[in-house]
């Protein structure tokens, strides 16, 4: 209970959390456009070997 204080009440606590969701941000973001991406060229692919 005492790291969840901690983590909600004091500074470093919420910069910690900050970075953290900066963090899964972060990553959702390059999961999506890698598969967009990804997306792409398979279609692009398709398109050239007709």
């Amino acid at each position: 209970m005492d790291a969840l204080r901690e983590l909600f009440t004091t500074w470093i606590g919420l910069l910690s959390l900050g970075v953290l969701l900066g963090i899964g941000v972060i990553a959702l973001v390059m999961f999506r456009w890698i598969g967009a991406q990804v997306a792409r060229d398979e279609a692009k692919q398709l398109t050239h070997k007709r």
